[in-house]
């Protein structure tokens, strides 16, 4: 079985490449939009060559799947930019990624809540996971990228299903891309494996498996049947699962490394599923150098 380890948005290994520019608040409203403007954009095309760099010397490392920050095009919701305006940016590092084989996704923040009670914030969500996904779309990557997100809030809802309901319904009113790109990640607190599996029923989003997701909020199912269902769902797409330790003393907190019993736990399970290659994100607070921990653990 081929298991393909990445890390999230920070290089550890290489902290002088930057892929996470952005601007102040401040600094954007006390200066016309002409100078935000060149400011922004500057900042993306910044990022942007960073990324170039930091996937060559992800390659070095044998480090495949790699976690874009949000703002790798920083604060384009606000308009001073446009994406037509790093097209070519962006479709020359997608080039790159194309020529490593590098698989590339996203994991848009809390704040992006597709089934939210409040219009205002379903329309601020929708536009951005729309942004995040023509993103991706101008890079013209090989490998179909994934936009990670959580169910959203359950509160407020008479039932689960009907949380899980209006994920599906406004779901539907993302463009082609991020319909596409989007896919769906169990929580600690709200919806479990078996809530993420009645949505892709509905509307055949596949299902990021997050192990101590499942352990602090486990639902129905068994760890073996999660890791199983959930690689179903991704077809003939790699599926794409989150693998974390707890830090000693604190539960709900990651380790700086990945515990091997973690991994190995996770592997056996997949190997009971009878699957033939994943996408294996770290989520631990020392990033890429946790890849190498572990695989110098594993000897």
């Amino acid at each position: 079985m081929k298991i393909n380890l990445g890390y999230c948005c920070i290089s550890h290994i290489n902290k002088k490449l930057k892929v996470n520019r952005s601007s102040t608040k401040t600094y954007l409203e006390n200066h016309d939009a002409s100078l935000c403007h060149e400011y922004l954009l500057e900042k993306a095309r910044q990022n942007i060559k960073d990324l170039e760099l930091l996937l060559y010397e992800n390659k070095k490392n044998d480090i495949y799947a790699y976690r874009l920050p949000e703002q790798i095009l920083p604060q384009i919701d606000l308009g001073y930019y446009s994406i037509e305006d790093v097209r070519q940016e962006l479709k020359e590092v997608g080039e790159v990624a194309n020529q490593l084989n590098m698989q590339l996704s996203t994991h848009p923040s809390q704040y992006f809540v597709l089934n939210s009670l409040r219009p205002d914030v379903v329309e601020k969500s929708i536009g951005s996971l729309n942004l995040f996904s023509d993103t991706f779309a101008a890079m013209e990557l090989e490998k179909v990228p994934n936009v990670t997100l959580h169910v959203g809030v359950k509160n407020g809802y008479e039932t689960v299903e009907g949380a899980l309901d209006q994920f599906c319904e406004n779901y539907l009113r993302l463009n082609e891309n991020a319909r596409n790109y989007l896919v769906l990640e169990n929580d600690h607190v709200s919806f479990t494996v078996d809530n993420c599996l009645y949505v892709h029923q509905k509307i055949g989003i596949p299902i990021v498996f997050d192990n101590k997701h499942f352990e602090w909020n486990p639902g129905k199912l068994s760890y073996d049947e999660c890791v199983r269902e959930a690689a179903k769902t991704w077809k003939e797409r790699i599926p794409k699962f989150h693998l974390a330790s707890d830090k000693e003393g604190n539960k709900h907190a990651h380790d700086d490394y990945i515990h091997v019993e973690d991994y190995l736990k996770m592997v056996d399970a997949m190997e009971k599923a009878g699957m033939e290659e994943c996408n294996v994100m770290l989520e631990c607070k020392e990033k890429d150098l946790a890849i190498l921990k572990l695989r110098e653990d594993l000897k």
